[in-house]
């Protein structure tokens, strides 16, 4: 009775220990499946049993490398994993690659039947189209309900047949690896059932990444060495589409993740199909033309030149993105509002005035008066001659008041506020009938302020520069924004030209910090005041230097120093601060800013 006891007690404890040991087994089995990785062969080398030997002991199991491998055994013999894979994620120390899936299958630890009814290139071997390319792939990933094609000239022309020839070339020139030659190859000749790559550097990452260096040094030779076959039949005309470069398509394709993509300038990622593509855009060239040049031009050239040209940059620097005062005074060509705080362009462009072709007219550029001087002038005894007259009267011209005083053949004329030859303007005896013309009264004529977009009166004092007789003239002025709120505004002034100043609301003007009253205020302007001092509290004014202002302007009758040029400031100035060496000294400021350097529409409008 005893020794059955001992018996039976024996063999329950075979049946716990089997137990125990078929339960270790099964746990080791779940944790194996999740760590095959592995891309030929199932068995695990040596590498992978001391990677489990350690894990099994971190996780308290003790089993030998006996034990292990009858682990593999059992696992492999209970599971359906009699494949082989080449996803490109194999581990660092797999050692065992096949060229091709069959000889993957023939290996000595695999069920060759199994291995090969459990091939997936035996279904899924078909050609798709890519989604934000041209070309067609069959890794066996297709996308869901999209039609497959049997090869890939079959798919080019199904989805691409605009660009059959890039397709079929791109679809066709893709890369496998050479196990035997130890790089990758894009030469047409892969075996059955191997995963391409797009670019030899992808196909060395996935296959060869322990001697990827020599990879990609021999699979760089090797496409600088391959040359592309003759066609039979050359083309006569070369193509009108070129296509894509292959290198550029093939470099962005190799990326795979959504941040490398956007890091590269010539891709973009296309979150619909999570695919990196090429950004560059082909563009489509000229047809060739065979056929001989003629002999008269193709184009006809304009009669005349340009009517607007400019002394003056057609567009200045970007001062509005200058936030800073200080980065705005650093641009001499950026003046800085103290009012608005805001950088704005310095010089406004100069129209000239049109050139002509035609023959010049006898009738005078400049309307006169309706009414005669009070006192008539004399006319010439003796007509000088024209070549004195033009050379004195360009000598003349070039002198200021001061200087066209002091000298003898020039006479400074007060109504124009010019320089003119003295021989053709000298008084004689007999007085003329006709009346001469005038500009101080009587005439009406419009001067475009560029940098208001607007049109003023021309005041007396201001000198004759490309005036315009009507408003409706000087509102179609090319550099004019609105030629309709030019008008409104003329007209708005032409009501407001007979009341005096003291009728006249104040305005701001913001951009020299002051009010005025002088009526020329655009229509639009809704912030008008009685008074000064109302106009100065405005919030965008400072109300100390308006008020500054004002006593100027009202005292400037009064003031004698003369104007001399602020030249980094495009502005004259009258302050009696003017170095002891400026010899440019000016009676007013029309004279001063009519200097070679200074840019006169922006200097007038600064300092009035």
């Amino acid at each position: 009775m005893t020794g059955d006891n001992h018996q039976k007690r024996s063999t329950f404890i075979q049946v716990e220990r089997i137990a125990a040991t078929t339960i270790k087994l099964s746990m080791i089995v779940v944790w194996a499946r999740r760590q095959m990785t592995w891309i030929s062969s199932p068995l695990p080398s040596a590498a992978i049993i001391t990677q489990i030997s350690r894990s099994c002991a971190h996780q308290q199991f003790s089993l030998r490398n006996s034990d292990l491998i009858t682990f593999f055994f059992v696992m492999l013999s209970i599971s359906t994993h009699f494949t082989c894979r080449n996803d490109g994620q194999a581990p660092e120390f797999e050692i065992n690659f096949f060229p091709t899936y069959d000889s993957c299958c023939q290996f000595s630890w695999m069920d060759t039947e199994k291995c090969r009814a459990n091939n997936p290139f035996l279904v899924t071997e078909k050609w798709y189209p890519v989604v934000g390319s041209e070309y067609c792939r069959n890794d066996g990933n297709p996308p869901i309900s999209i039609a497959l094609s049997d090869t890939s000239i079959e798919c080019c022309k199904r989805f691409f047949p605009s660009s059959l020839n890039n397709c079929q070339y791109i679809s066709d020139k893709r890369w496998y690896p050479d196990f035997n030659s130890g790089h990758c190859k894009n030469d047409g000749n892969q075996p059955q059932g191997v995963l391409m790559s797009e670019t030899y550097q992808l196909c060395c990452d996935r296959f060869m990444s322990a001697k990827k260096v020599q990879c990609y040094l021999k699979s760089n030779a090797f496409a600088k060495a391959a040359t592309i076959k003759p066609t039979s039949n050359p083309t006569e005309v070369p193509t009108n589409n070129p296509h894509q470069s292959t290198n550029v398509i093939d470099a962005c394709q190799s990326y795979t993740k959504k941040a490398q993509c956007k890091k590269r300038d010539s891709c973009e990622w296309n979150d619909a199909s999570s695919v990196c593509s090429s950004s560059v855009v082909s563009v489509e060239t000229r047809a060739p033309t065979y056929d001989k040049p003629t002999n008269k031009p193709t184009r006809r050239p304009t009669k005349n030149p340009t009517h607007y040209p400019t002394y003056s940059p057609s567009a200045g620097p970007n001062c509005e993105r200058l936030m800073s005062k200080r980065q705005c005074k650093q641009n001499f060509m950026c003046h800085w509002n103290d009012a608005t705080s805001v950088c704005s362009f310095f010089f406004s462009p100069v129209e000239t005035k049109p050139p002509t072709m035609n023959r010049p007219t006898f009738k005078p550029t400049v309307r006169p008066s309706q009414k005669p001087t009070k006192s008539p002038t004399n006319s010439s005894t003796q007509k000088p001659t024209n070549q004195s007259i033009n050379t004195n009267e360009s000598i003349c011209r070039s002198l200021n008041k001061k200087g066209c005083k002091n000298d003898d053949t020039c006479r400074w004329n007060d109504v124009t506020k010019a320089c003119t030859n003295a021989s053709a303007s000298d008084k004689s005896s007999t007085p003329t009938s006709n009346p001469t013309l005038s500009r101080g009264e009587g005439v009406e004529m419009w001067y475009p302020i560029i940098a208001q977009s607007r049109c003023v009166k021309l005041p007396s004092n201001t000198p004759d520069k490309d005036p315009y007789a009507t408003y409706e003239e000087c509102c179609s002025n090319p550099w004019i924004d609105s030629k309709e709120n030019c008008v409104e505004d003329a007209k708005a002034q032409q009501g407001a030209g007979s009341q005096a100043n003291s009728d006249n609301p104040y305005y701001a003007d913001y951009f020299r910090g002051s009010c005025h009253n002088d009526g020329n205020h655009p229509e639009s302007e809704t912030d008008l005041y009685d008074d000064l001092e109302a106009c100065c509290h405005n919030p965008w004014l400072d109300y100390t230097r308006c008020m500054q202002i004002a006593s100027a302007e009202s005292s400037s009758g009064s003031n004698l120093n003369p104007y001399y040029p602020d030249y980094f400031f495009n502005v004259c100035r009258n302050d009696g601060k003017q170095p002891e060496t400026e010899t440019y000294l000016f009676d007013n400021v029309e004279n001063c800013c009519g200097l070679e350097y200074m840019e006169y529409d922006g200097c007038i409008y600064l300092s009035n």
